[in-house]
C-alpha cells in the first residue's frame, strides 16, 4: 500500500477518469448508479451509534457504529472480480482519515474502530492526514476492508476508483452503512448487482446525470 499525500491526489483522481473536485465522471453523460446494503441491518443494543437522517427529513435508526464485514469484503471482492490493476482510496476533501480527540474518545469504546484506528496510525498517519492510499490487485482482500471499515466504525466516507486500467467504476462506503457504485458502462453495474445477489445483499439501481458523488450530509453522533 503507498500512502498518497494530499497534493498527489489530483492526479491520480484524473487518471480514475475523475474530476477532482467533484469527484464526477466529467466525459460522461450519464453515470448509472448502484446502491448495495444488507438485507437485515444490524440490530442496535447499545453503546455509540448513528441515525440516518434523509434530505426529505425521514430519520432511521439508531445503527451500531461498527464495521459491516459483508459490505467491506465486498468492496475489495469487487475490484478484484473486475481485475483493476490498482485502487485509490480516498476521503472527501476537508475530511481526516482520523477523528479528533473528542470523536476518537468516544470511539475508543468500538473494537472495530480501535483496530481501524491502531492500523492506520502503525503506517504513520497524524491526525491531520488527508491523503489516500493507492492499493494493488495483491493487496485488495487486505487492505480493501480494512479501509472500508473506517466508514462503517465511525469515520468519514471513504470512496474507492479503479486505477491503471480503462474501468471506470467508483464505490463509496457511506456512513449510512451502505456502498455506493458509479460507473457511465451500465454493464458494469449489472455484473456488480450479480455479485451482491451472490453474496447475499441487497442492491438497487439508479442512472442519473453526473452529479458530485460525494454525500454533503455530516454524520450524526448520539449516545443513550
Amino acid at each position: 500500500m503507498q500512502i498518497i499525500p494530499r497534493h498527489r491526489l489530483p492526479r491520480l483522481l484524473r487518471a480514475a477518469g475523475l474530476e477532482p473536485a467533484t469527484r464526477a465522471f466529467p466525459e460522461a453523460l450519464t453515470v448509472h448508479r448502484l446502491t448495495v446494503r444488507e438485507r437485515e441491518p444490524m440490530p442496535f443494543t447499545v453503546g455509540p451509534h448513528r441515525k440516518i437522517v434523509y434530505p426529505d427529513g425521514r430519520v432511521e435508526g439508531p445503527f451500531p457504529v461498527a464495521d459491516r464485514p459483508a459490505l467491506s469484503r465486498f468492496v475489495a471482492q469487487v475490484f478484484r472480480e473486475l481485475a483493476a490493476p490498482q485502487v485509490l482510496a480516498t476521503v472527501a476533501d476537508g475530511t481526516f482519515w482520523l477523528n479528533n480527540k473528542t470523536q476518537a474518545a468516544y470511539l475508543d469504546r468500538v473494537a472495530d474502530a480501535r483496530a481501524v484506528t491502531r492500523y492506520l496510525r502503525q503506517r504513520g498517519l497524524t491526525d491531520r492526514f488527508q491523503g489516500g492510499f493507492c492499493v494493488t490487485l495483491a493487496r485488495f482482500d487486505d487492505i480493501l476492508p480494512r479501509l472500508a471499515a473506517n466508514t462503517f466504525a465511525g469515520g468519514g466516507d471513504v470512496e474507492f476508483a479503479a486505477l491503471g486500467s480503462r474501468v471506470r467504476l467508483t464505490a463509496l462506503a457511506c456512513h449510512h452503512f451502505d456502498l455506493h457504485f458509479a460507473a457511465p458502462d451500465p454493464a458494469l453495474l449489472d455484473a456488480i448487482a450479480a455479485l451482491a445477489e451472490q453474496n447475499a445483499l441487497e442492491a438497487d439501481a439508479l442512472a442519473l446525470l453526473e452529479l458530485p458523488e460525494l454525500d454533503a450530509l455530516p454524520p450524526l453522533w448520539n449516545e443513550n
